[in-house]
């Protein structure tokens, strides 16, 4: 179900130590609740010349607190209930495999990872989880950095990476460091939808991920920063490899290890991941219908907190008494959600409105009757895809024409309106106004309306 791809890195970094073995082994034979002490016992296992002196002793303090910080992170963030415990082991050890090692000699090493996911997949969750890992063990504090290349327009996204001289340009009134030597030496930098990255920048950023130089505009001499570099992408992998996405060179330097996460109709098609899924699924729609405020917002944030989380419950607990949870589990699996996860959830959110807002006692005939009812799926009982009861034909030549289906037939629908092409489509506006230029549809006469 998971894919963890090392092929593109050096045999170097493609061989684990003992330690991530070791390590590995015993979680793969433990529980949740084992873990702590499975970490434990793997360190008191390693070679006596790796703990023997007050140093490597003091490192493998420093790696043991990494583990289990991994280990409860993946919990919090759902990654053992969606993808199961031999997923995050694996992930753990090629995430930990080729810098456990360089970690307990003190020695620091630049990790490069690209985690490849469809849309709402939980790509962030992931690479997030990998970037404070690899940061962790390193030689330095540095900060983990997000970066969404799709939500920046192309002509400052070199100035918010390498930062720029005062006056390098007409608005650069001040000096700016850049997201780059703000995640400082042995930080991570996270790039989300790297894909939407225009050729000159990749060329740039190609040679950062080479030297760790980079040349901020307006200045006369390059800088170095040694830099963890987590990427993201939605492309399908395929893609990436063939060079339709990124240059062929930039791929395989970021691709050290490739982490392919499953779409969500392959966990709900899966009889042991379903009802785990599921639950989170519930649990996530709950928390987004009833949402906390951030700590800190206003003077009675605790109060507000407090009485929505007795809310939250009380629902859940009528959400059990109609069987909720069973009725998602026969009922999610019959659509495709290309939005995964994301869309999932907002589905969700609305069988929960239903059932909040329903007068009266509501039975479990009626909240299935209500879920099947709004599920989105096409007339012919086929799922229905994002741009309405349409479903693409069957596209023999490959993505390339899927994707121009999509946004030519979003582009008719919506009159050539990008902003409500990229809601429908449940991409970035950024991204939508790239691939519509890029497909020639910007150029065409729309229906009705124009962008604005």
């Amino acid at each position: 179900m998971i894919k963890i791809d090392n092929s593109h890195a050096s045999a170097e970094l493609a061989l684990p130590d003992d330690m991530a073995i070791v390590a590995a082994s015993q979680l793969v034979a433990g529980t949740a609740a084992d873990v702590p002490r499975a970490i434990q016992r793997a360190l008191a296992r390693l070679p006596a010349n790796l703990t023997g002196d007050a140093g490597s002793k003091a490192r493998a303090g420093v790696v043991l607190a990494a583990l289990a910080d991994w280990w409860r992170a993946a919990v919090d963030n759902d990654l053992l209930a969606l993808y199961g415990a031999r997923f995050v082991v694996e992930l753990l050890a090629k995430i930990f495999g080729s810098t456990l090692g360089s970690a307990m000699d003190g020695i620091g090493r630049r990790r490069r990872i690209l985690v490849v996911g469809e849309t709402g997949a939980g790509k962030e969750r992931v690479a997030q989880l990998a970037a404070r890992t690899v940061v962790a063990l390193g030689p330095a504090a540095g900060r983990v950095v997000p970066f969404n290349v799709a939500a920046v327009p192309e002509k400052l996204i070199e100035a918010e990476l390498f930062g720029h001289a005062k006056g390098a340009f007409t608005d650069a009134v001040g000096q700016r460091q850049g997201l780059i030597r703000a995640a400082g030496p042995y930080g991570a930098l996270v790039l989300d939808e790297v894909g939407e990255m225009a050729p000159p920048m990749q060329s740039k950023l190609l040679r950062f991920l080479e030297s760790d130089e980079f040349l901020p505009v307006g200045f006369d001499q390059p800088l170095r920063v040694p830099l963890h570099v987590v990427a993201m992408t939605s492309s399908p992998l395929t893609d990436m490899r063939q060079g339709k996405v990124l240059r062929s060179d930039l791929f395989h330097r970021l691709a050290a290890t490739v982490v392919e996460l499953p779409p969500l109709r392959e966990l709900l098609a899966s009889p042991e991941r379903r009802k785990p899924v599921t639950a989170v699924i519930l649990r996530r729609a709950l928390a987004e219908y009833l949402p906390e405020l951030p700590q800190g917002v206003s003077k009675d944030a605790a109060l507000h907190n407090e009485r929505i989380r007795a809310a939250r419950d009380g629902l859940a607990r009528k959400a059990e008494r109609v069987r909720l949870e069973a009725v998602l589990r026969d009922v999610l699996p019959q659509t495709r959600w290309p939005g995964n996860l994301r869309e999932c959830v907002a589905f969700v959110v609305q069988v929960v409105d239903f059932l909040a807002s329903a007068e009266g006692i509501v039975d479990a005939a009626e909240v299935r009757a209500k879920a099947e009812e709004i599920v989105p799926r096409a007339h012919n009982g086929s799922p229905k895809s994002v741009v309405g009861d349409v479903w693409p034909p069957h596209v023999g030549e490959g993505l390339d024409q899927l994707e121009r289906w999509y946004y030519d037939t979003a582009w008719q629908a919506t009159g050539g309106n990008v902003r409500a092409v990229a809601a429908r489509l449940g991409v970035d506006y950024q991204v939508a106004l790239r691939r519509t230029k890029g497909l020639g549809l910007r150029g065409s006469e729309p229906i009705r309306g124009s962008d604005g």
